[in-house]
């Protein structure tokens, strides 16, 4: 077993287990990351996020305990890393328990690129709206093609069930590149207030 972090084990193991869902994770974690990237900029122009408020804000329940929208070929696997990350990076004040179990007051949520559709996706709306009247366009849809990824490009028409996830790398790339483009508008606007 590798040295290294829990995450890193847990990771390994999957990719040794299955190298096409490990290549799903990565498929996924890219395109979580660039939405992750995308919402930041978005906090950092817009005041209204509740979690500015209070250091919790929307995150106050684990996604193990509500429809997360992860369903495909991956789920346990994301899970399972989500509780690697988890193991990785103790929660030092647990002084409030009304929060999601990878919520860290002053950090945030732990799990970056492994967020759920439905944690990605559940962003305040006054600060959409916000940037997207500034903008005048629409946010990139998150849940679909997260949805779209975890499936694994799929093939059930042959015998059994066996993953291509390259079939996915256009949806990957045109995804990535939407979040990349919208980042930077967000970015070279002025603070909002």
């Amino acid at each position: 077993m590798a040295s290294g972090t829990e995450y890193e084990r847990v990771f390994q193991t999957i990719e040794e287990r299955s190298p096409d869902k490990a290549a799903v994770i990565r498929q996924y974690q890219r395109v979580a990351r660039a939405f992750n990237e995308m919402l930041e900029a978005i906090d950092a122009k817009t005041d209204g996020a509740a979690w500015k408020k209070d250091g919790v804000g929307s995150c106050r329940v684990s996604p193990h305990l509500f429809e997360t929208y992860l369903d495909g070929v991956v789920t346990g696997d994301i899970e399972r890393l989500w509780d690697a990350k988890d193991a990785d990076n103790p929660d030092l004040d647990e002084s409030d328990n009304r929060r999601c179990q990878f919520h860290r007051i002053g950090t945030g949520c732990i799990l970056g690129d492994l967020k759920s559709p439905r944690c990605l996706s559940h962003i305040d709306g006054n600060n959409v709206t916000e940037i997207e009247t500034k903008l005048g366009t629409k946010l990139p849809e998150i849940k679909q093609p997260l949805l779209t990824i975890q499936l694994g490009g799929m093939d059930v028409t042959g015998e059994g069930c066996v993953l291509h996830p390259d079939l996915n790398d256009k949806l990957v790339e045109d995804t990535v590149q939407s979040a990349t483009e919208f980042t930077a508008k967000v970015r070279e606007l002025p603070t909002i207030s």
